[in-house]
């Protein structure tokens, strides 16, 4: 039986997809004799059929050798949206291969889409559906014309000390536009509790610019406090959900307490956020994104607490939630995180959700009462989902997203991402790496999204905010 793990890397924040075969190491001759089970190993895992190709062209497989160059232009292709490498590809190919074989009809494939032409021949179709396992959208991708306004830009200001900036969000109210993120020197530690830092700014559309000043810095001497959300309330006042966390000395949460901050004038007040109690998670929970209903005036939000069951509250002032209910599925043995609400025109909730290994989309009816769900899993990991509806009912998710180097070395790249109900396929890279993504959004006009995120810039250990704008 094969099986994939990840190991860290010695010394690193990095991992190595390493391939098993019956619970030993593979060697190169056992993976040349079961190279005919990739495709069945990408059919139920993208990532994992990229890893098992990438070992096989390692080992000397002409054929997955060059889908494992397809993958590393692919992967190019989404930072700067050129195809030259693609037409390179593919012209070398045509022209040496003298019998037709995989890499030729994949090449003719690729070709056509160049051309913006389309092929009947069965054997372009057949080498087309296993690009299409392997990369999933990848013809979507190629047509998709999302591109950078302009480059990203670091946001720092002087009272931005501390070394990791991170878990951001962006949002905008009456033309202002406003940041948080979590304050540290830290990922997670003890002995350095984060704090919330909220930024307040603007851009000039003429000269493509951001311009942020400090607005104030929430903390708590007992909780790190970390993924500020903002939302507006039934009161149309700025509100700022936070997770608060009880920290030991081994660096582990061991309580959840949620907190609310409210934009009262121009300063912020913090309290605790109010749970039923009888219905609260053991431990406490994290209320991680609340989003406000138009359809009855209410703020909804996926919770979870360190068990990770992910809950389904509801809030009629910000302040105070009371549960729905739990969120389970057969289709996913995981159990979940991270989630970003979002409502449709008709009242219809999507849900982006974070499960180990995989991601989910799950979508309820408003004739439910919200209590019912259909579950999409993903074939790919997620990591801080966020995601908006457009004005014509067209989703695009930001998230952290899985690629992997030549050598099998995980690569963690934020992306802008295609989303309908049951998919999400990557449109655009932005510059990142290692520790990165939790982007906030804003769906501004022309089509445009403003994109914060956070990533650890050029030296390891030290995050920094990246802000730019998406034409899609």
């Amino acid at each position: 039986m094969i099986t994939f793990k990840f190991k860290q890397i010695e010394d690193t924040n990095g991992y190595k997809y390493e391939i098993f075969y019956n619970d030993k190491l593979i060697t190169k001759d056992e993976l040349l004799q079961n190279k005919d089970k990739w495709l069945g190993i990408a059919e139920k895992n993208p990532l994992n059929g990229i890893a098992f190709i990438q070992e096989l062209a390692g080992a000397g497989d002409i054929d997955t050798a060059f889908l494992q160059c397809i993958y590393q232009t692919f992967k190019k292709f989404l930072e700067n949206g050129e195809t030259n490498q693609f037409e390179k590809l593919c012209d070398i190919i045509l022209k040496r291969s003298k019998t037709p074989s995989l890499k030729f009809y994949l090449a003719t494939y690729i070709q056509t889409l160049l051309n913006e032409e389309t092929s009947n021949d069965p054997e372009v179709i057949r080498a087309k559906n296993t690009l299409h396992t392997l990369i999933p959208g990848f013809e979507k991708v190629f047509f998709s014309n999302v591109y950078k306004i302009h480059q990203e830009k670091i946001i720092r200001i002087p009272e931005m000390e501390n070394k990791h900036n991170a878990f951001p969000d962006l949002f905008k109210f009456n033309d202002i536009y406003y940041i948080a993120f979590r304050d540290a020197n830290s990922h997670v530690n003890y002995e350095d509790l984060g704090g919330i830092r909220i930024l307040k700014g603007s851009y000039s559309s003429q000269k493509k610019s951001w311009n942020f000043e400090n607005h104030q810095l929430l903390s708590d001497k007992d909780y790190d406090l970390r993924d500020p959300r903002f939302f507006v309330n039934a009161e149309n006042k700025l509100m700022l959900i936070i997770g608060g966390s009880k920290i030991d000395e081994e660096h582990k949460t061991v309580i959840m307490v949620p907190q609310v901050a409210t934009l009262e004038g121009d300063s912020w007040k913090i309290q605790p956020v109010i749970i039923e109690p009888e219905k609260n998670a053991q431990k406490g929970q994290w209320i991680w994104h609340v989003t406000w209903n138009p359809y009855d005036n209410r703020g909804y939000a996926l919770s979870y607490g360190i068990s990770k069951q992910l809950s389904l509250v509801q809030t009629k002032d910000g302040v105070h939630f009371e549960k729905i209910v739990d969120l389970s599925t057969d289709k996913v043995n995981e159990t979940f995180n991270e989630a970003t609400i979002r409502f449709k025109e008709d009242g219809t909730m999507v849900a982006l959700i974070r499960a180990q290994k995989q991601g989910l989309i799950a979508t309820s009816s408003f004739e439910s009462g919200y209590k019912t769900f259909e579950f999409h899993p993903l074939d790919i990991r997620l990591g801080g989902p966020n995601f908006l509806i457009r004005p014509d009912g067209g989703m695009v998710a930001g998230t952290r997203y899985f690629f992997l180097e030549k050598d099998n070395t995980l690569d963690l790249g934020t992306v802008v991402a295609f989303m309908d109900e049951k998919s999400l396929i990557p449109l655009l890279r932005l510059q990142s790496k290692l520790d990165n993504s939790y982007p906030g959004m804003v769906l501004e006009d022309h089509d445009e999204i403003s994109f914060l995120y956070y990533s650890t810039g050029e030296t390891e250990g030290i995050c920094d905010l990246y802000i730019t704008r998406v034409k899609l």
